[in-house]
């Protein structure tokens, strides 16, 4: 922030020709000033503001130049500041969903395993089941064939 003489001499005019521009471009320029103990403060975007609806006079105004593409320069680089903070925001917030996507799908997979382990263990039963019933059938058969002999 800035005080008016401050203004005043980096672009090379009188404090009162800062006050007069201040009440042309109201009420635009009220957001961008603030006034502490009788003191006028102008934020970057108001000097800029000001600045354009002056033409310099003063020798000063290379250092004035200077001063306003500095100023120029800070404000494109305050919203870079802030576009790179909101892309930020997004990232994280996209990196939390792919987190918690992730943490689902293995749950998802973990659930799955112990499904096909259960199965697996039922079908190794069956088989096993399976392997008892034809040992007792052929065991019946070897019966019926001894009885079959006997008989004939």
């Amino acid at each position: 922030m800035y005080r008016v003489i401050d203004v005043a001499d980096m672009l090379g005019v009188s404090k009162v020709t800062i006050y007069k521009k201040i009440k042309l471009l109201k009420p635009g320029i009220l957001s961008e000033m603030l006034e502490e103990d009788n003191v006028t403060y102008l934020t970057d975007k108001a000097v800029l503001m000001i600045k354009n609806s002056i033409k310099r006079k003063t020798s000063n105004q290379f250092n004035s130049d200077n001063v306003m593409q500095l100023i120029e320069m800070k404000i494109e680089l305050d919203k870079v500041n802030h576009e790179m903070k909101a892309f930020e925001a997004k990232l994280e917030k996209v990196k939390l969903e792919q987190y918690e996507e992730l943490l689902l799908s293995k749950r998802v997979l973990e659930e799955t395993l112990a499904v096909k382990k259960i199965n697996y263990e039922s079908i190794i039963q069956a088989i096993e089941s399976l392997d008892e019933a034809i040992n007792q059938i052929e065991g019946q058969i070897s019966l019926f064939a001894k009885l079959l002999k006997s008989i004939v």
